[in-house]
């Protein structure tokens, strides 16, 4: 429900004990009035926020985030950080940051996403000192626009000397075009580091080499699926992008499921290789790019796309709004929100009309995992908040509310990964999603409990498909 709707409701519950008179006003919900007192005032100071920042009053900011007002509250589509941005008031910018503004949330119009976020406006602006500060604190460089363009693009469509314009649009806009450049290639580096890194780190953590049953023999479908898509992100070296992170936090296999994974939608689903995205150790970046890929290419064929989303990696939820996160390897585990909501990975895979959506997620969201957990959860278990699904999306999920998705050493995959990679291989990828998920609960319930601990995939689809799901074919 609704902020707005929620006011409402109370204000009728008020407004109809006062014309009863005292005696029904007595027994009026004590929590209902002061309920209703609390979200007119956090309404209030949120719309007073973005007033403040506009104004540059830095000192009625703080009183009002004091005051409980929401600091990615967004007024006719702008948070009070974009606002920050625009004015280019570096000192707002950073209270707003350390106060949890969301750094990738970008502005909207008439309920419309314009794919901006601060940094495309930063760079718009040509605020070279504000582009700096918000590439420091992790905005997303790679992102794109509706349009199509990263941030580096615009800078370099301003940095052309026009002769209608002053001779300083280079001076502006040429120290811009650098910072970004410069980060690219520090991000390029640190993907080659981690690629070097690979081996050392599989040897630190005594992974086998050998390959396993699942990993050969894989069976080959001679038909095509034209209208296929997959994008397949295995995250496993987190410790090689955040100094001060043991190799224990990594994620062993993540990136052997997703490689084998990928083989499987080649060879035995008939996923054309040039339709299959394969990311390993993903930054924010490359996964906010990777959905805004597979989600443009749903556009594109006009509701006839099958997409195909995989992910084995960190999950993480929000302590407090139990929201669940899937997690880049170069976002910390103590700033969340700078993740990819897994809520937000849906909502775009769905953003346009597809034949069929199948999500496969080895990770779990109860701040568990498959060694050690990416932040201490304080000793407790988090249950994550169950997202609905809308479209037609079906999700395989590796475990259920407060448990951890394991890893199965022997087979080197993760344990929902196995047996999905499993019944691919037994049935040559005739299998329908009700076999799979059958499959897949049977077999992983058993041998995780044989190894002393309790794992159950979940399965979850939207009330779309409720009555067809089980009979579609994954091939």
């Amino acid at each position: 429900m609704s902020t707005n709707r929620t006011i409402i409701g109370l204000e009728s519950k008020i407004v109809c004990a006062l014309k009863a008179g005292k005696e029904n006003l007595r027994k009026l919900s004590f929590f209902a009035i002061t309920g209703l007192l609390f979200l007119l005032l956090s309404e209030n100071c949120s719309a007073q926020l973005n007033g403040a920042v506009k104004r540059g009053d830095f000192k009625e900011v703080e009183k009002l985030i004091a005051a409980g007002a929401d600091v990615n509250k967004t007024v006719n589509g702008a948070t009070p950080l974009y606002w920050a941005v625009y004015r280019n008031n570096l000192k707002i910018v950073v209270y707003l940051l350390d106060n949890g503004a969301d750094i990738n949330k970008g502005v909207a119009y008439a309920n419309k996403p314009s794919g901006w976020n601060p940094i495309h406006l930063a760079v718009n602006q040509g605020y070279a000192e504000m582009v700096k500060l918000l590439i420091e604190r992790g905005a997303d460089i790679n992102v794109i626009d509706i349009q199509g363009y990263t941030p580096l693009e615009i800078a370099e469509a301003k940095n052309v000397v026009d002769p209608h314009k002053s001779t300083s649009q280079r001076v502006i806009y040429q120290p811009i075009v650098d910072l970004l450049k410069d980060e690219l290639e520090k991000q390029s580096k640190n993907l080659a580091v981690n690629e070097e890194k690979t081996i050392p780190v599989v040897a630190e953590n005594k992974i086998k080499a050998t390959p396993s049953d699942v990993d050969i023999d894989i069976p080959v479908n001679g038909s095509i699926k034209p209208n296929a898509y997959a994008l397949i992100i295995g995250n496993e070296d987190y410790s090689s992008f955040q100094t001060g992170l043991s190799t224990e936090v990594n994620v062993d296999y993540a990136i052997n499921d997703a490689r084998v994974f990928k083989d499987y939608c080649a060879k035995t689903l008939g996923i054309p290789e040039k339709q299959i995205k394969l990311l390993t150790n993903a930054t924010y970046g490359q996964m906010s790019q990777g959905i805004a890929w597979l989600s443009n290419l749903a556009k594109i064929d006009n509701g006839k796309a099958e997409l195909f989303f995989y992910y084995s990696g960190h999950g993480l939820p929000d302590e407090q709004t139990k929201e669940s996160y899937l997690m880049p390897v170069d976002i910390s585990g103590t700033n969340i929100t700078q993740a990819i909501k897994l809520a937000d990975v849906y909502s775009r895979l769905n953003e346009f009309p597809s034949k069929k959506v199948s999500v496969f997620l080895d990770a779990c969201f109860s701040g568990g995992a498959r060694n050690q957990g990416l932040i201490s959860m304080r000793g407790v278990r988090i249950a994550p908040k169950e997202n609905d699904v809308t479209g037609n999306i079906v999700v395989f999920s590796s475990s259920t509310g407060e448990e951890s998705s394991g890893a199965y050493k022997e087979k080197q995959h993760g344990y929902m990964t196995y047996f999905l990679l499993k019944k691919l291989q037994e049935s040559k990828g005739n299998v329908s999603y009700k076999e799979l998920a059958d499959y897949i609960l049977e077999n992983v319930k058993k041998e995780t409990a044989l190894d002393g601990k309790i794992q159950t995939p979940q399965l979850n689809y939207s009330p779309g498909v409720e009555n067809v799901w089980a009979d579609w074919e994954i091939r």
